[in-house]
Protein backbone atom coordinates (compact mmCIF):
# COMPACT_ATOMS: atom_id res chain seq x y z
CA UNK A 1 0.00 0.00 0.00
CA UNK A 2 1.56 3.05 -1.16
CA UNK A 3 0.29 6.99 -0.62
CA UNK A 4 0.62 9.05 -3.37
CA UNK A 5 0.10 12.98 -3.75
CA UNK A 6 -2.01 13.97 -6.46
CA UNK A 7 -2.45 18.05 -7.03
CA UNK A 8 -5.56 19.59 -9.02
CA UNK A 9 -6.50 22.94 -9.85
CA UNK A 10 -10.65 24.06 -9.43
CA UNK A 11 -11.83 26.61 -11.60
CA UNK A 12 -14.77 27.48 -13.65
CA UNK A 13 -14.72 27.45 -17.55
CA UNK A 14 -13.81 30.96 -17.40
CA UNK A 15 -10.63 29.74 -15.40
CA UNK A 16 -11.66 31.71 -12.09
CA UNK A 17 -11.61 30.56 -8.98
CA UNK A 18 -14.73 29.17 -7.22
CA UNK A 19 -15.18 32.15 -4.57
CA UNK A 20 -14.71 31.15 -1.15
CA UNK A 21 -18.18 32.07 -0.13
CA UNK A 22 -19.49 29.63 -1.90
CA UNK A 23 -17.48 27.10 -0.03
CA UNK A 24 -16.33 24.99 -2.47
CA UNK A 25 -14.82 21.33 -1.57
CA UNK A 26 -13.12 18.89 -3.51
CA UNK A 27 -12.70 15.31 -2.37
CA UNK A 28 -12.36 11.94 -4.33
CA UNK A 29 -14.26 9.24 -4.00
CA UNK A 30 -12.88 5.15 -3.98
CA UNK A 31 -14.71 3.21 -6.79
CA UNK A 32 -13.93 0.02 -4.90
CA UNK A 33 -13.29 -1.65 -1.69
CA UNK A 34 -10.78 -4.41 -1.06
CA UNK A 35 -10.11 -6.84 1.70
CA UNK A 36 -6.47 -7.93 0.08
CA UNK A 37 -5.18 -4.35 1.30
CA UNK A 38 -7.38 -4.39 4.98
CA UNK A 39 -10.80 -2.87 5.65
CA UNK A 40 -10.84 0.00 3.21
CA UNK A 41 -14.03 1.72 3.14
CA UNK A 42 -15.66 4.19 -0.27
CA UNK A 43 -15.88 7.13 2.24
CA UNK A 44 -14.48 10.33 0.54
CA UNK A 45 -11.46 11.73 0.71
CA UNK A 46 -11.14 15.38 1.39
CA UNK A 47 -8.50 17.54 -0.52
CA UNK A 48 -7.01 20.60 -0.01
CA UNK A 49 -8.06 23.99 -1.85
CA UNK A 50 -6.68 27.23 -1.13
CA UNK A 51 -9.19 29.73 -1.99
CA UNK A 52 -7.59 32.54 -4.04
CA UNK A 53 -5.37 30.18 -6.60
CA UNK A 54 -7.57 27.00 -6.82
CA UNK A 55 -4.80 25.01 -6.25
CA UNK A 56 -5.08 21.86 -4.47
CA UNK A 57 -3.58 18.40 -3.52
CA UNK A 58 -4.93 15.27 -1.35
CA UNK A 59 -3.35 11.95 -0.57
CA UNK A 60 -4.97 8.91 -1.83
CA UNK A 61 -3.70 5.24 -1.73
CA UNK A 62 -2.09 4.08 -4.64
CA UNK A 63 -3.27 0.16 -4.83
CA UNK A 64 -4.19 -2.03 -7.64
CA UNK A 65 -7.77 -2.15 -9.12
CA UNK A 66 -8.64 1.24 -6.84
CA UNK A 67 -10.21 3.91 -8.71
CA UNK A 68 -11.23 7.33 -7.47
CA UNK A 69 -14.32 9.96 -9.15
CA UNK A 70 -13.24 13.18 -8.57
CA UNK A 71 -16.34 15.57 -7.24
CA UNK A 72 -16.21 19.12 -6.37
CA UNK A 73 -19.25 20.88 -4.54
CA UNK A 74 -20.39 24.63 -3.54
CA UNK A 75 -22.90 26.39 -2.39
CA UNK A 76 -25.63 27.72 -4.91
CA UNK A 77 -27.08 30.21 -3.20
CA UNK A 78 -24.13 32.18 -0.78
CA UNK A 79 -26.18 35.30 0.24
CA UNK A 80 -28.91 33.09 2.29
CA UNK A 81 -28.13 33.16 5.40
CA UNK A 82 -30.69 30.43 6.83
CA UNK A 83 -28.44 27.59 6.63
CA UNK A 84 -31.74 25.15 5.54
CA UNK A 85 -31.85 27.25 2.28
CA UNK A 86 -28.12 26.36 1.34
CA UNK A 87 -28.20 23.82 -1.18
CA UNK A 88 -24.68 22.55 -2.74
CA UNK A 89 -24.27 22.03 -6.73
CA UNK A 90 -22.13 19.17 -7.51
CA UNK A 91 -19.55 18.26 -10.78
CA UNK A 92 -18.22 15.04 -11.44
CA UNK A 93 -15.34 13.95 -13.17
CA UNK A 94 -13.61 10.86 -15.08
CA UNK A 95 -12.66 8.19 -12.59
CA UNK A 96 -8.67 7.58 -12.22
CA UNK A 97 -6.07 5.78 -11.14
CA UNK A 98 -3.46 7.57 -9.02
CA UNK A 99 -0.42 5.72 -10.47
CA UNK A 100 2.69 7.39 -8.39
CA UNK A 101 0.72 10.66 -8.14
CA UNK A 102 1.63 14.11 -9.39
CA UNK A 103 -0.49 16.60 -11.37
CA UNK A 104 -4.37 15.05 -11.86
CA UNK A 105 -4.63 16.33 -15.44
CA UNK A 106 -1.10 13.87 -16.30
CA UNK A 107 -2.68 10.91 -14.58
CA UNK A 108 -4.80 7.84 -17.06
CA UNK A 109 -8.55 8.42 -16.70
CA UNK A 110 -9.88 4.90 -16.30
CA UNK A 111 -12.47 4.88 -19.23
CA UNK A 112 -14.06 1.44 -19.07
CA UNK A 113 -16.58 -0.02 -21.38
CA UNK A 114 -19.95 0.66 -22.36
CA UNK A 115 -20.77 -2.90 -23.01
CA UNK A 116 -20.51 -5.49 -25.65
CA UNK A 117 -22.76 -5.37 -29.14
CA UNK A 118 -22.91 -9.06 -31.26
CA UNK A 119 -23.89 -9.11 -34.74
CA UNK A 120 -23.19 -10.49 -38.11
CA UNK A 121 -21.04 -8.99 -40.32
CA UNK A 122 -18.60 -5.75 -39.71
CA UNK A 123 -19.71 -3.88 -36.88
CA UNK A 124 -21.48 -0.19 -36.89
CA UNK A 125 -19.33 2.93 -38.11
CA UNK A 126 -18.77 4.32 -34.52
CA UNK A 127 -17.70 2.40 -31.66
CA UNK A 128 -18.22 4.32 -28.62
CA UNK A 129 -16.16 2.32 -25.92
CA UNK A 130 -17.88 -0.81 -26.46
CA UNK A 131 -16.83 -3.97 -27.99
CA UNK A 132 -18.38 -5.94 -30.82
CA UNK A 133 -18.53 -9.20 -31.54
CA UNK A 134 -19.08 -10.37 -35.14
CA UNK A 135 -20.98 -14.22 -34.95
CA UNK A 136 -20.34 -14.43 -38.82
CA UNK A 137 -18.58 -17.86 -39.98
CA UNK A 138 -16.84 -20.81 -37.45
CA UNK A 139 -14.96 -18.06 -35.49
CA UNK A 140 -16.03 -14.94 -33.77
CA UNK A 141 -14.40 -11.61 -34.77
CA UNK A 142 -13.98 -9.27 -32.18
CA UNK A 143 -13.25 -5.46 -32.33
CA UNK A 144 -12.31 -3.00 -30.28
CA UNK A 145 -13.59 0.39 -29.42
CA UNK A 146 -11.91 2.12 -32.66
CA UNK A 147 -13.19 -0.34 -34.62
CA UNK A 148 -10.34 -2.28 -35.69
CA UNK A 149 -10.09 -6.03 -35.34
CA UNK A 150 -8.15 -7.20 -31.87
Amino acid sequence: MTLVTVTYRAWDHNRKVVSVGEQPRVYFRPLSTDLTLGLMTDREIFGTLDPVTGVGSVQLESAEGLLYQPVMDWLIDDNSSAPTNRARESCEWTPFFPSTGGDISSLDPAVGLRGVLTGFGLPPGHLDRAVYLDLTGPRIRIYGPAGGRI
